[in-house]
Formats: C-alpha cells, structure tokens, sequence
C-alpha cells in the first residue's frame, strides 16, 4: 500500500490491521493538524502524488521507503504552504496507466502518467490542472 497525508508525508507498508500499537495506531503516525488523505494499492513502478491547487509530481515508487510497522515515513511532496495548499492523494500505477482527476466541481479529467512531470520525491510539482483545483485523483475504473 502507498499511504499519504495532507501535509505530504507518506510510506509504502503492508497493513496488518489486527494488531495497533500501545498508543492505539494501526496504520500511521500523523502529526497535529495531518490526517491520511490516501491509501492505495501499490500496482506499479510510478507514484503521482496531487495537491489541491493542481500541482502533481511524478517519481518512481521505490523512492518511497516500505515502513514494517505505524509511522509518518518521508516527505512525498511539498504542499506550497503559502498557498494553503495540501495533497489531496497518492497513487502508484504502471507506466502507461491513466487516473482521473476530480475537480473542485465535480467533474473528471482523465490524465495520462506521462503527462505529470517526471521529478523526485519532495519536490514541490508542476501545475497540470490549471482550471478549478483538484479535490482528489482515483483510478480509472476497469470496464467490462
């Protein structure tokens, strides 16, 4: 799983949701004023990570350290906080996948990997939605 908070930290774990820890954690350890914004299957080689304000950053999943137990992992990307910004989701797809981008409004702009830019983890982003925000980014659906 790839897992992502608000305030742009994040970690790869495989969740066993059985056990919690002393102080009640079972996933992972956010600080005050973060919360999880996403948790995904990781499905391929290239994480996106999406902030409100339309930035996105694209870098390879293996930069994301896997975590054995609940913590606040490594900075996936920089929300701009003069901004007010902050991520709204992460997701790892293949290569030549697509994903779709939820505006403020409601609708969808569907969004090939190969249109965010290629960067590392931590980097602030590139806007690719320019109109309207971003409230969240989800897989496409598998037709059939």
């Amino acid at each position: 799983m790839l897992v992502a908070t608000a305030n742009g930290y994040g970690f790869r774990a495989t969740p066993d949701l059985t056990e919690t820890t002393r102080a009640g954690r079972k996933l992972a350890r956010v600080g005050d004023g973060d919360e999880i914004v996403s948790v995904d299957v990781v499905s391929g080689p290239v994480a996106i990570v999406a902030t409100a304000r339309g930035k996105m950053v694209r870098f390879a999943v293996d930069e994301v350290p896997e975590l054995a137990g609940p913590g606040r992992g490594v900075i996936l990307m920089k929300p701009d906080s003069k901004e007010d910004d902050r991520i709204v989701g992460a997701l790892a797809l293949g290569k030549k996948d697509e994903f779709l981008a939820v505006t403020g409004e409601g609708s969808e702009r569907k969004i090939e990997v190969g249109e965010v830019p290629l960067g590392k983890r931590a980097q602030k982003g590139q806007k690719v939605v320019k109109r309207g925000g971003v409230s969240a980014i989800k897989r496409v659906e598998a037709e059939g």
